[in-house]
């Protein structure tokens, strides 16, 4: 867009305020003792930050009447996505130049801690095992041949590209391909509607290691430290946390070498990053078991939002989480985490499950399992 191209431009003249302070950046980023990834990736996120306030409230060479023009040529039911178009300017003028530094941040960071190590061997370990192994159904066909080519694609084009919401789009790319290509001999609906994410995550584990995606931790990392916060509330924060999710049973892979036991990979719903949620229907007054991506740092205000979005329900606002231990419901506080409260009481002995349900509905409270 003009507004992008001004921007760009004026990150180019180092006669500007605006040009001076991202070279100035960018160059202390580099020169810095500071290479822990997540210091130095949410240093830039708040740099990011900064700068596109300060373009919205003092401008620069005449940006504000450039916005003001452009605001013009749009109306109150499509008006001008201005904060997406200078984040879009500031990956150009900020993230295009400090990623090799930031992956290599990353780089070193795994290298040290062995992970990326243990990925990489886990990857090599998972693409000699049967789909039966990584816990894929007898009926459930993954992608092969072309079909798995056209995802290696996608991902390797997510692990070049620096702007972070075009990596989700590579991401979601990815992920419609596997939907489209996968096989569900069992079904006759398609394997779109038909596979839920109990079904989904093993077969995208096989992906990912057949693809040899071994800096698909980097990936993750890097879109959850410099996503604008708006861009992982909806359908991309669902499948990056699967991401995140697949990655983690990746990592914690028995060796093949050292055991025959079948069940190497865990159960979805025991995995830290997921986790079963009863989602009560009001209205027809039942009640549907979902299998949803949840991570350890998820509120349940975000929990809310995400199966709100998720299953298309108005007013996400209406709802609520509630927790069932023992036959007694409680309502999670918007700021507390799930995840946290199933791990506290598991450890007190106490299985608990989590209901979702609009604030003013009264639900049969079911056996926690």
């Amino acid at each position: 867009t003009k507004i992008q191209e001004h921007i760009i431009k004026l990150a180019a003249n180092k006669n500007s305020t605006f040009g001076l302070t991202i070279d100035n950046f960018i160059q202390c980023t580099q020169e810095s003792s500071e290479t822990n990834p997540a210091v130095v990736t949410r240093n830039v996120r708040q740099f990011m930050s900064g700068m596109k306030n300060y373009l919205l409230t003092q401008g620069e060479a005449n940006l504000d009447e450039l916005i003001h023009k452009e605001q013009q040529k749009h109306d109150r039911r499509n008006p001008l996505p201005l904060d997406t178009i200078i984040e879009g300017a500031l990956y150009e003028c900020v993230l295009k130049h400090l990623r090799p530094h930031l992956y290599q941040c990353y780089t070193q960071h795994y290298t040290r801690s062995g992970d990326l190590d243990i990925l990489t061997r886990n990857m090599k370990a998972a693409r000699r095992q049967t789909p039966a192994d990584l816990g894929i159904k007898a009926s459930i066909v993954p992608p092969t041949g072309s079909s798995l080519d056209v995802i290696r694609d996608f991902l390797h084009c997510m692990e070049l590209e620096h702007a972070p919401p075009k990596k989700l789009e590579y991401l979601l790319a990815a992920v419609s391909s596997i939907y489209n290509s996968v096989k569900d001999t069992g079904s006759n609906e398609s394997s779109t509607l038909s596979m839920g994410a109990d079904d989904f995550l093993p077969v995208f584990i096989y992906v990912l290691a057949h693809c040899n995606l071994t800096h698909a931790e980097i990936e993750a990392e890097y879109m959850w430290s410099l996503l604008n916060p708006l861009l992982v509330n909806g359908e991309g924060g669902y499948y990056l946390t699967t991401l995140s999710s697949a990655i983690h049973v990746l990592k914690n892979l028995e060796n093949t070498e050292t055991t025959t036991n079948r069940e190497r990979v865990p159960s979805v719903s025991d995995v830290q990053g997921f986790m079963k949620v009863a989602i009560f229907n009001e209205r027809h007054g039942t009640i549907v078991n979902k299998t949803l991506p949840v991570r350890q740092d998820m509120t349940a205000k975000e929990v809310c939002s995400m199966i709100s979005h998720k299953f298309k329900l108005a007013n996400p606002d209406n709802f609520k989480l509630v927790q069932v231990v023992r036959g007694e419901e409680t309502q999670i506080p918007d700021n507390a985490f799930p995840q946290v409260v199933r791990a506290e009481l598991a450890a007190e002995g106490k299985p608990c499950m989590f209901v979702f349900k609009s604030k003013g509905s009264k639900v049969i409270r079911p056996a926690a399992r």
